[in-house]
């Protein structure tokens, strides 16, 4: 009974920071497409960063909502993935 009661809090605590992540994401994501209205594309990148690791951390606790401990182990590997790739992006475009 305590370890069905544990994996329903991992839940909840999952889900809960997977809807926060997706708040300040969406924000973070308004606040990219204003700073490149404006032509500020040093702040508009910084605001995209911030909805990408905001959308990484929302996927991570879906997965702990979803899958418990394994789902969010599972969803953080693949995010770590995503994010190596992003970095070697990052590199090749400003060793360009």
């Amino acid at each position: 009974k305590d370890e069905k009661g544990t994996i329903e809090k991992i839940a909840a605590i999952g889900e809960s920071a997977a809807e926060s992540a997706d708040l300040v994401g969406n924000f973070a994501g308004q606040m990219s497409s204003m700073f490149d209205a404006l032509g500020n594309e040093g702040m508009a990148d910084t605001m995209g960063n911030v909805q990408d690791a905001m959308s990484s951390i929302s996927n991570i606790g879906q997965g702990f909502a979803k899958g418990g401990i394994v789902g969010g182990i599972a969803a953080a590997a693949g995010e770590a993935v995503n994010w190596i790739g992003k970095i070697a992006q990052a590199h090749d475009k400003f060793s360009a």
